[in-house]
């Protein structure tokens, strides 16, 4: 009868590091309020993502649970968000294009009545309104102003010649990266049963 090779368990420590690594960009990505940093930490959390399962799959690579490896491998693919996040580090790291798009910080002047009657709008010297006088249709009524936080989103990717979209519902950046993660420690924690 033959030699049962289990999974290389230094590797599969390298996997369990690069799972750490990626889960602290992730953090990074959420706590972060430039967006251009969102935009490099997102880069920099794709090849985290895409180490992991290098490392998890060098370890197994020789050992009986390549079953095991070769089946989650096929469900990252055909999992939505885990494709576009594979896609996406692709075409960042061969250099095609960009990946993300900056959504800017913006206000929302908000009327039930469909249009707006501003008499005054005034600015400090951040860009914060300072004063903002008018109406929605109804003298006297208070214009509700809203501000909206610029976003780092995922985009359309180009990867050897074929497009792939964000997860439908998900292109938020800080989202996708925790969605991730948490998909991350789902396989680790399968593969620590074996």
């Amino acid at each position: 009868m033959g030699h049962i090779r289990k999974m290389n368990r230094g590797i599969f420590g390298q996997a369990e590091k690069r799972l750490g690594a990626a889960r602290k960009k992730a953090a990074e990505i959420k706590n972060s309020r430039s967006l251009d940093e969102i935009t490099e930490l997102w880069s920099e959390f794709l090849t985290e993502h895409s180490r992991f399962f290098n490392r998890l799959g060098n370890a197994m690579e020789a050992a009986s649970e390549k079953g095991w490896f070769d089946r989650a491998l096929a469900a990252r693919k055909t999992d939505k968000t885990m494709s576009y996040l594979m896609h996406a580090r692709n075409a960042d790291e061969h250099g095609h294009l960009t990946i993300t798009k900056i959504q800017p910080n913006g206000i929302a002047l908000g009327t039930p009545k469909g249009f707006l009657h501003i008499e005054k709008m005034t600015f400090d010297a951040k860009g914060h309104i300072k004063e903002l006088r008018g109406w929605d249709g109804a003298p006297g009524r208070k214009i509700p102003v809203l501000f909206v936080p610029g976003e780092v989103m995922a985009i359309n990717v180009m990867d050897r010649g074929q497009s792939y979209q964000p997860p439908e519902g998900i292109s938020s950046v800080p989202v996708l990266a925790t969605v991730a993660v948490d998909y991350l420690e789902s396989v680790l924690a399968a593969a620590r049963t074996l």
